[in-house]
């Protein structure tokens, strides 16, 4: 049987093979990849699928994700999230940041009231 590394090497797109297993089963190949397919694939993802990602994953991994993202990605994911994953993730990101972000998310629910 054809380990998860084998399957990914011989995909010829990460993102394909990625979008092509079960939802339940893609936290955990997320988290088996190296740093920079991690990075290449969740940059090329959806919003829906980071939300989903970021929703899985456990703090460590939620937290370097972040980390990457662009600002204006974090808001979008944040407004998706159930108000208690909100808040947990939030506490991730440092206090400067965590500023900025709840500026961004500010100024787009006042944009769209």
């Amino acid at each position: 049987m054809e380990t998860l590394q084998e399957k990914l090497s011989q995909s010829s797109s990460l993102k394909k093979f990625y979008i092509s297993l079960p939802p339940v089963q893609r936290p955990g190949c997320f988290i088996s990849l190296e740093q920079h397919q991690a990075e290449e694939l969740f940059s090329s993802l959806d919003l829906i699928e980071k939300t989903y990602l970021i929703e899985k994953l456990s703090n460590p991994n939620k937290d370097w994700l972040l980390k990457i993202s662009p600002h204006d990605d974090i808001v979008d994911i944040l407004q998706r999230l159930p108000d208690k994953e909100k808040k947990l993730t939030l506490e991730l990101l440092d206090e400067h940041t965590k500023l900025e972000i709840l500026a961004l998310l500010a100024y787009k629910e006042d944009e769209a009231g």
